[in-house]
């Protein structure tokens, strides 16, 4: 049915979730704030909603990244934070914590005897060239498409049409997208016209229709007829 796999990385294939909050609570520690539940929690929440601008077009990625700590650190009282050496002890560290999704690996390699698998992620360059080189899973990507270095971003058609002219693409029903964002990877599959899977283990709900959703990666494997198990 489909040749080719278009891969979102974060919270698809790294756990984006534990590294961001492992990252976060050594950068607190670091500008002496104690890190707790409710403060990993609060900037979380407002990370998010830069990501969701940018993904709107409504911010550039060089604003996202420093507003982000502006706006939490103002929260805890801090008027003269340098967010951009923030940003940069931020990206350090949060590069040198990457964790697989438990059966990452299985999946990849039981997916990769059969189909050619491409990354497709909005994450900074430095951080997932940082990460990925510190985990297993690389050897079985054909290539990595970062938004950053492509000059668009996640669901912005022309992402995609760069991604499909660099894969010499013909026939949109050869590939299909997978990943765990319906604003970047289910919108984006929805705006290029490739079908879509939606990997949604923790049972979100959202009007955005996906071609397939699943829960679990033995899901996708049924979907994309394979006979392995993992």
């Amino acid at each position: 049915m489909y040749k080719i796999l278009l891969l979102d990385l974060d919270d698809t294939i790294l756990d984006f979730q534990k590294s961001e909050k492992v990252a976060i609570s050594l950068l607190m520690e670091k500008y002496n704030v104690n890190p707790t539940e409710e403060l990993i929690h609060q900037y979380h929440l407002i990370n998010k909603k830069y990501w969701e601008l940018f993904e709107q077009g409504k911010i550039e990625k060089s604003k996202l990244l420093v507003q982000r700590f502006d706006e939490f650190f103002n929260t805890l009282g801090y008027d003269n934070i340098d967010s951009e050496q923030v940003n940069k002890d931020y990206f350090e560290i949060l590069s040198s914590v990457p964790f697989e999704i438990d059966g990452a690996y299985d999946f990849l390699e039981e997916v990769s005897k059969n189909y050619d698998i491409y990354i497709i992620t909005n994450g900074a360059v430095q951080v997932q060239s940082k990460r990925l080189s510190k985990v297993n899973v690389t050897k079985f990507f054909k290539k990595i498409y970062m938004s950053e270095a492509i000059g668009y971003q996640k669901p912005d058609v022309r992402y995609f049409e760069y991604v499909l002219k660099d894969l010499n693409l013909e026939n949109k029903r050869d590939a299909v997208i997978i990943g765990d964002s319906i604003s970047s990877d289910i919108q984006g599959g929805i705006n290029i016209g490739i079908d879509t899977i939606w990997y949604n283990p923790n049972k979100k709900t959202s009007h955005v229709k996906s071609t397939y959703e699943v829960k679990n990666y033995q899901e996708i494997l049924l979907i994309l007829g394979s006979t392995g198990s993992i």
